[in-house]
């Protein structure tokens, strides 16, 4: 009988013999299944690849979106009169810019040395830390300058995730998670 219907004479040419896989149903020769890819994404040595790359990639799109349309915060920044909408409009857009470059910050350090990804991310860490607190208390505050509608919560969880995520590498991951590893780069 062959594996996976492979000739006996080439079997071990195509694929490592069937004792190697703990599923060998899920493991085909055309492709893996989703759970698999999701199961990768998160094993212990991508995870970190996994954070950076999602993390530049919505850098990049919320940036660009805020920038090109700073309308879009009055999801969560109230204003009560044009003047204070001109204020919100131009502090979007300068904090849109920052976004951006932290995209193209997280995008280039993903093929950097371990001890700069170690900065990097102690720097991100502090910053959604921050910005966590912040949120927290003008949300608390209730001072009326955002709103803790629907967007505002999404805003508080992002940033409370994001506080995590970077802590937990900085500090419960060994150094060699920070080392490069060209097979963790999902995108060039």
């Amino acid at each position: 009988m062959s594996y996976r219907g492979v000739p006996p004479s080439n079997q071990n040419a195509h694929c490592p013999p069937p004792s190697l896989y703990v599923n060998p149903q899920a493991h085909r020769s055309h492709g893996s299944t989703k759970t698999s890819n999701l199961t990768q994404l998160f094993a212990p040595k991508q995870r970190l690849a996994t954070l950076l790359n999602i993390t530049w990639f919505t850098s990049l799109l919320f940036g660009i979106s805020l920038y090109t349309f700073p309308s879009l915060s009055s999801l969560f920044l109230l204003s009560e009169n044009e003047r204070e909408s001109q204020v919100a409009r131009i502090l979007v857009r300068l904090l849109s810019s920052q976004m951006i470059a932290n995209g193209m910050i997280i995008y280039k350090c993903r093929r950097a040395d371990g001890e700069v990804k170690r900065v990097i991310i102690l720097a991100y860490f502090t910053s959604f830390s921050l910005g966590t607190l912040s949120l927290l208390g003008t949300h608390l505050g209730n001072n009326g300058i955002v709103s803790l509608g629907f967007f505002g919560v999404v805003k508080v969880l992002a940033m409370v995730g994001l506080s995590l995520c970077y802590g937990y590498f900085y500090y419960f991951q060994p150094p060699a998670v920070f080392s490069f590893d060209a097979s963790s780069l999902h995108s060039a």
